[in-house]
């Protein structure tokens, strides 16, 4: 894709919440430290006490906290997950000049180019489906 070039993806979980993810983008953007989500983890892995859900208390001993040693280059752009979390940081990462990517974002807000102008998504906003949600 990029000749000469590695892309790396450090997967991070912002639990949904928005403090969580403010707190994860802005000690990525001024410490250069990374609280890798399972690294190395396959999907089976993750479910440690086999309950068919997979949650916090099943994954979070799997973290690891990578600094600029391992995630080198600094990263050029954030994948964000829930609506409030994107909405909390993205003038944060437009300021830093960070592109904002989503696939789980789903808050026609977001729409809003000039509120939002480094956000991008791979979801259709919530209000693509309201004739369908009326009907």
């Amino acid at each position: 894709l990029l000749p000469g070039y590695e892309l790396k993806v450090v997967w991070q979980d912002g639990m949904c919440s928005t403090g969580v993810a403010k707190k994860l983008f802005l000690t990525n953007l001024f410490d250069k430290t990374y609280r890798a989500f399972a690294p190395g983890k396959t999907l089976n892995e993750l479910d440690t006490d086999k309950s068919g859900v997979i949650t916090t208390a099943d994954t979070e001993p799997m973290e690891e906290v990578w600094n600029a040693t391992i995630v080198n280059p600094d990263p050029v752009g954030m994948i964000s997950g829930c609506s409030g979390g994107s909405m909390d940081i993205a003038y944060t990462a437009y300021m830093a000049r960070y592109p904002l990517v989503s696939d789980a974002s789903s808050r026609p807000a977001l729409s809003d180019r000039n509120t939002y102008p480094n956000f991008y998504r791979t979801i259709l906003p919530d209000s693509f489906f309201n004739a369908a949600w009326i009907a």
